[in-house]
């Protein structure tokens, strides 16, 4: 044979076992996890048609009977819709969610509460167009939104709808190279092209089976999945596309392309089914691999490239395709497993219970091709045993069990070696390629196997000067054996020379280096780059050879070489990444220090956060890169090359606010991420302020994060500005209350960290409580005005009574006028000055008033204290002390000296005719107010007005006729065009009520005069 074909040969040889093994292993890697949404959870009907998800993260689902679900990955609601239907979603670039059902159509927008509620645009049709049938695809577009029914296509433009109306009836479309493909049964594939649907190039060979999906298969082909078959299709030709799944692609239901780049499909028997695009079964995702029902209807892929998927009973979120896959150990005896090892390419475990093989099935004639995806565990020793450890040796598997050590040739299984020790480890020497190191429950033994007689085997027994655990073994180069203890610390024992039962053996501890406590503590050993390396309750260490001493190792990280963290495994694999089994707050959990020979080793826990069992110290690195990992409860593997980057980001969202305990006041539309820090925030950062009444000032805060991974792990970090200063503890509630809120501004903010550790933006909530009304400035004004109303009263009652005294006698009379006026002056006087502090306290507490409110402020002043001077002014009239002409004449003199006094420019005032025969006058009540309010009045307006320099009062009386003149050298004014506004028409008024004369003369220049003249009334 020639040598080239010769090569090709020997090549295939060693290619085809490798190949295959690699297949097997991918059949063999477990199950994806699934978590199941049951109808019992979301509250709808059981059915699902439509999948969709906002830009925030919020899941949209289409349910049977009761319209949309909307899912936060903490709670569901229900958006009803008309008929209740919904067939089909679609969410724009600007979250707006469309919805097509049985005749109708429309989109979600939020009211004025922020809660979402459906909006019809059935509306937009004429009537005898509105009979629509199933809308079943919906494709919103840059320049509008399709809606595809089964008899008639729709394009929506604001208010305007172009149609389009099928020969037969529509089946569903699709988008192919951007263009809107609908298939129209009995006649092919149509395309919209120039306005029009037309028939699609070869799109007549689509007539006749349903297609229910059209997924991007590479650059110029598409692959078509009919109810019957798949296909591939170029835009101008079609051929079929053959896989090893084509008995279970017999009725397609959906399609979506994975982040893999593989196809999973729906069916209606066969649960979801996964093929490469080689057209070989990927994976087939049904009842037994954790969904709830073999009929899977519709596909979705999230932004963090899970896969969701509506099930005959419900919904599924899948984690597929994902580095985690495992066996539950409910279904399979493989729960808790302490060993792994491959063994002639047949993975084997153990626990508790025994030894089970990994028993993979190929696909043969007449043999349901889902059992290619799920291999079995099978029992390997005859009865259940535990086993601890296991070891492939030669064509043998060794398995340490409690009853002595076992070897295992396919079906055959020997008991070798009679021990009644438990046993912890098997290790094959190095230096000796047929002895085997066992570690025990009370020290270290051996066995070794017969050079001559490979079916012999021999016991050495116990090795002296060790007892105790055994639990972890490896040999140094120049044949000295480390041994790892739970309880005994780590040993050295020395085999140099040869192996011996009476060996050196050199123990470890404080004075060597290794941390405080553990010469009797939990110390193992294993082999990581090359060397022996050192896992305690305190860290990694490593053993200096030349110092003989113990050093912390930090290759792997500070956090594993701190002296604090307690490390119980480490296992290298084939490309020198490191796992570990490591303490993590009070329970451990499975790390990885992925190595790079350009960065060394990068130390992480996130590919593990999702796990829910505690780890049983299992680590198996498998021959294809994997590892297998056990828990209490499963058996995981692990693959590093399918760990995806998930750190998309998810997002914080406030769902509800509710005040008074019930009232929804924000229905979770609309809330936008803040990059702010608390504190550093401005007002166009944060919603529009909702204001509340104070008597609802009682609030609670629902929210959550649209990170699905483990969501019992999400926790969150809030607190209210406004009473709490900083963000609060971590926690796992997904609510917030707050009770008896005093009056003030508030911003509600809120963030959410994952299982990754990951943290969302923050976002607010920001709202103002009003003060009670008896604390508002209305209710100020008010109190005053009742105040003043109340004094106003006081005065009428008093004058009331004043002239009702009239009548009775005079002596009478004079008496009861003293004690008026001494109470009035009392009781009103003090009241009065009270308005005024009052009206001037509130002026002074109300400074960032409108300026109507100022304004009336300032008002309440000026006239409590007119008012105040008034009444002082009339309780001198009740004074009868003051009868005479000449009390009101020294009255007015004294209101003008004290006016004038604060004139600037200054202004000199005169009186004349002040004399003693005034005193011989008497005057009424109602002369003496009357005179002093007109004189007061004419005082102030020149005050005010006339800017003169000289003002002169003259008072005389001649035959019972009493004369007043007031006259000034001002400006003066025309009397007819400015009467009214100087207040002058009053004065005539009072005058006239005493039956006098008032004259004003004055010319604008030539200053005023204004003279009275009456006659007194003896009566």
């Amino acid at each position: 044979m020639h040598k080239k074909y010769l090569g090709y040969i020997v090549a295939l040889a060693l290619w085809l076992p490798t190949n295959l093994l690699s297949q097997a292993i991918d059949q063999e890697r477990g199950t994806p996890f699934v978590t199941h949404y049951p109808v019992k959870e979301y509250g709808g009907h059981p059915q699902n048609w439509a999948i969709a998800q906002d830009s925030k993260g919020l899941m949209y689902f289409g349910n049977q009977g009761e319209g949309v679900l909307q899912f936060d990955g903490v709670s569901w609601r229900q958006i009803p819709v008309p008929n209740g239907r919904v067939q089909s979603l679609a969410i724009d670039e600007n979250d707006r969610v469309f919805i097509g059902g049985y005749n109708h159509f429309g989109y979600l927008a939020p009211d004025s509460a922020g809660t979402y509620e459906y909006v019809s645009l059935l509306t937009l049709l004429d009537e005898l167009q509105r009979e629509l049938q199933y809308v079943m695809k919906i494709f919103p577009t840059g320049k509008g939104v399709f809606f595809q029914a089964r008899n008639r296509l729709l394009f929506v433009t604001g208010d305007s709808v172009q149609t389009w109306e099928p020969e037969t009836v529509f089946n569903e479309s699709f988008l192919i190279d951007s263009k809107l493909h609908v298939q129209q049964m009995n006649i092919g594939l149509m395309v919209l092209k120039d306005g029009e649907l037309k028939l699609a190039p070869a799109g007549e060979q689509f007539a006749d089976e349903e297609i229910t999906s059209i997924l991007s298969f590479d650059n110029h082909r598409h692959i078509v999945a009919t109810t019957k078959s798949l296909s591939l299709y170029d835009g101008k030709h079609v051929s079929p596309f053959h896989t090893n799944a084509d008995e279970l692609l017999t009725n397609i239901l959906h399609g979506a392309i994975l982040p893999d780049s593989t196809f999973a499909y729906a069916t209606s028997a066969s649960g979801i089914v996964v093929i490469t695009r080689t057209g070989k079964i990927r994976r087939i995702i049904d009842r037994t691999s954790g969904l709830k029902s073999d009929t899977a209807v519709y596909l979705y892929v999230d932004r963090h490239n899970s896969l969701w998927a509506t099930v005959g009973s419900g919904i599924a979120r899948i984690k597929y395709p994902a580095a985690l896959l495992f066996y539950d150990g409910e279904k399979t005896p493989v729960a808790d497993v302490i060993d792994a090892t491959r063994h002639k390419g047949v993975l084997y475990v153990s626990n508790s219970s025994g030894i089970f093989r990994l028993r993979s099935r190929n696909l043969v004639k007449h043999e349901k091709p889902t059992r290619l995806q799920y291999a079995e565990f099978e029992p390997v020793l005859p009865e259940p045993m535990e086993c601890r450890s296991l070891l492939s040796f030669g064509p043998h598997l060794l398995a340490g069990t409690a009853k002595g050590i076992f070897a295992i040739n396919g079906q055959q299984v020997q008991q070798i070696v009679n021990y009644n020790l438990k046993t912890y480890a098997l290790y094959r020497s190095k230096r000796d390629s047929h002895r085997v190191f066992v570690g025990t429950y009370n020290g270290l033994a051996s066995f070794r196997q017969s050079p001559d007689q490979p079916g012999l085997w021999c016991n050495d027994g116990l090795v002296a000067g060790l007892t105790g655990f055994a639990r972890s073994l490896l040999e140094d180069p120049d044949g000295k054996l480390w041994v790892g203890s739970d309880y005994s610390g780590i040993r050295r024992v020395d085999f140099s020379t040869g192996f011996t039962n009476t060996p050196s053996v050199q123990s470890f501890g404080e004075d060597d280096g290794l941390p405080t406590g553990v010469d009797k503590g939990d110390v193992q050993v294993f082999p990581v780059a090359g060397r022996p390396l050192f896992a305690t309750d305190r860290g990694l260490f490593r053993f200096d050879q030349t110092a003989g001493r113990f050093n912390p190792e930090p290759a792997f990280g500070a956090g594993l070489a701190n002296n604090r963290r307690k490390v119980w495994t480490c296992v290298e694999d084939s490309r020198g990444n490191v796992f570990f089994d490591v303490e993590h707050q009070f329970s451990s959990v499975y790390a990885l220090s992925k190595y790079t020979p350009e960065h060394g080793y990068h130390y992480t826990e996130r590919p593990f956060r999702t796990l829910t069992h505690t780890p049983s110290d299992l680590i198996f690195p498998d021959v294809d890169g994997s590892c297998w990992l056990g828990t209490d409860e499963a058996l995981i593997n692990y693959d590093p090359a399918l760990e995806r980057d998930s750190t998309t980001g998810f997002s914080t969202l406030i769902r509800r606010v509710l005040a008074r305990g019930d009232s929804v006041v924000f229905g979770g539309a609309a809330m936008r991420p803040s990059n702010l820090v608390p504190g550093h925030m401005t007002e166009n950062d944060i919603n529009p302020y909702p204001t509340f009444g104070y008597e609802g000032n009682s609030f609670r805060f629902e929210f959550a994060a649209t990170s699905y991974e483990k969501v019992n792990s999400n926790r969150y970090q809030f607190f209210l500005q406004g009473i709490e200063d900083s963000w609060l503890k971590w926690n796992h509630e997904t609510h917030k209350d707050y009770t008896h809120l005093p009056p003030g501004d508030y911003v509600f903010w809120v963030r959410a960290q994952n299982v990754y550790g990951e943290v969302s933006d923050p976002v607010n909530y920001g709202f103002m409580i009003l003060p009670p009304w008896y604390q508002t400035w209305p209710a100020y004004l008010v109190w005053l005005v009742l105040f003043l109303s109340s004094i106003i009263a006081l005065v009428k009652v008093q004058v009331t009574r004043a002239r009702k005294i009239e009548h009775a006698k005079s002596e009478q009379r004079e008496q009861i006028r003293k004690e008026m006026a001494a109470d009035f002056h009392d009781g009103a006087g003090d009241k009065l000055a009270q308005i005024s502090l009052f009206s001037k306290f509130v002026q002074s507490k109300i400074k960032d008033g409108s300026e109507e409110t100022q304004n009336a402020l300032r008002w309440t002043v000026e006239a409590a204290d007119a008012l105040k001077l008034e009444t002082r002014d009339f309780i001198w009239a009740l004074d009868t002390g003051h009868d005479s002409f000449w009390d009101v004449a020294d009255r007015i003199v004294s209101h003008g000296k004290d006016l004038f006094r604060r004139a600037q420019p200054p202004v000199a005032f005169d009186a004349h005719g002040l004399s003693a025969e005034l005193k011989a006058v008497p005057l009424h009540l109602e002369w003496k107010r009357n005179l002093i309010f007109i004189f007061k009045e004419g005082l102030n307006n020149v005050f005010k007005y006339s800017n003169g320099s000289v003002v002169e009062v003259s008072f005389k009386v001649s035959q019972g006729i009493i004369y007043i003149e007031l006259k000034d050298n001002g400006t003066g004014f025309a009397t007819d065009s400015e009467f009214k506004g100087r207040g002058l028409r009053n004065m005539r008024n009072r005058a006239k009520k005493l039956g006098a004369d008032l004259t004003i003369d004055s010319q604008p220049g030539t200053g005023t005069i204004i003279q009275f003249k009456g006659r007194l009334n003896t009566s």
